[in-house]
């Protein structure tokens, strides 16, 4: 068979022709600066783009950040009666003014207490005190451990805890309960205590982990600590926020006739408070208040007791110095 001379085709040509011209093409551009402007837009270019797609920017990590310490500061703040009740049990009996759950109180704080329980105990009287705010579970405190004889902030607790346990009573004895808070009556406190007795009420102080001794011959009455004081009335705050008579009950507390927290502060807040006063010698001199200001910063138990004879007047200014250290704790 004849051999196909290949050189002959015109294919063959045409691709070595081809193939010379590729290579004098690729000389050329070996032989470009490396600034040429192309290439240079081009690394430019590549420059500014992210290294990924799913790389995170510091702009979102500080969002992710800041909804971090959001959700931390919102499960700090969430309230828990039995957390409240666990940190009031932690108000000192120290002469010192004292921080609970963290809170140190600032400077301008500090100031405005110090001057307050100075004007309180010039004359040689004693006085305690404990705030807690009801969401942070912060507060502080002030010779906590000290006891006083109650006078008529038993009546406050007492009314609670016999309502809570007879529901019925709040519209069945309304006009006596009216009279015992909101006017501090003696004979309609002591003709209902008793007729209730104090069974519900040693069952209230109980669960609020707290203590008290009875008064010997009119048994109506007690002694009790600032700390222990302030154990009862988180319960009465659980209280009046979770029960249908409960919120009923809480609005009876809200315009006391004497009342040293009322007076200071319930014309910028709502407050529940019940007071007890009496000058009649001895252990038998106090002034005391204890409630709940439901301020714009956040609901806060208050209490304050002190061997001041029967004088209101000298605890406002430490209800306002009180105040100012909520406001400070919870900013």
């Amino acid at each position: 068979m004849k051999k196909i001379n290949t050189d002959n085709i015109p294919s063959r040509i045409f691709l070595r022709k081809f193939f010379r011209a590729a290579c004098a093409f690729a000389l050329t551009l070996s032989l470009l600066p490396l600034t040429s402007p192309c290439l240079t837009a081009h690394a430019a270019d590549v420059t500014d783009q992210p290294e990924s797609f799913n790389q995170t920017t510091s702009d979102d990590k500080d969002k992710s950040d800041s909804s971090k310490k959001k959700k931390t500061k919102e499960r700090k703040e969430k309230y828990s009666y039995k957390k409240l009740l666990k940190y009031t049990g932690q108000a000192s009996s120290s002469r010192k003014i004292t921080g609970i759950n963290g809170y140190k109180p600032g400077k301008a704080a500090k100031k405005k207490l110090n001057a307050a329980i100075k004007s309180v105990r010039r004359g040689g009287r004693d006085v305690s005190f404990v705030v807690m705010d009801v969401k942070t579970m912060k507060g502080v405190s002030y010779n906590a451990g000290r006891r006083y004889y109650s006078a008529s902030a038993i009546k406050g607790p007492y009314v609670v805890s016999a309502v809570r346990k007879r529901p019925y009573l709040l519209k069945s004895r309304r006009s006596t309960i009216n009279q015992i808070l909101k006017y501090s009556d003696n004979n309609a406190y002591i003709g209902f205590a008793k007729k209730y007795g104090f069974g519900s009420f040693n069952s209230w102080v109980k669960k609020s982990g707290a203590v008290y001794k009875r008064t010997k011959g009119n048994r109506c009455y007690g002694y009790f600590t600032a700390k222990n004081m302030a154990k009862i009335w988180v319960s009465n705050y659980e209280y009046f926020r979770t029960d249908k008579t409960g919120r009923k009950l809480g609005k009876m507390f809200q315009h006391p006739a004497v009342s040293a927290i009322h007076s200071s502060l319930g014309g910028k807040y709502t407050t529940r408070s019940k007071a007890g006063w009496i000058a009649a010698g001895g252990r038998f001199n106090v002034t005391n208040d204890a409630g709940i200001v439901y301020s714009k910063k956040g609901s806060y138990i208050i209490v304050i007791m002190s061997s001041v004879p029967s004088d209101m007047a000298k605890l406002r200014p430490l209800v306002r110095a009180l105040d100012y250290a909520h406001n400070d704790m919870v900013r």
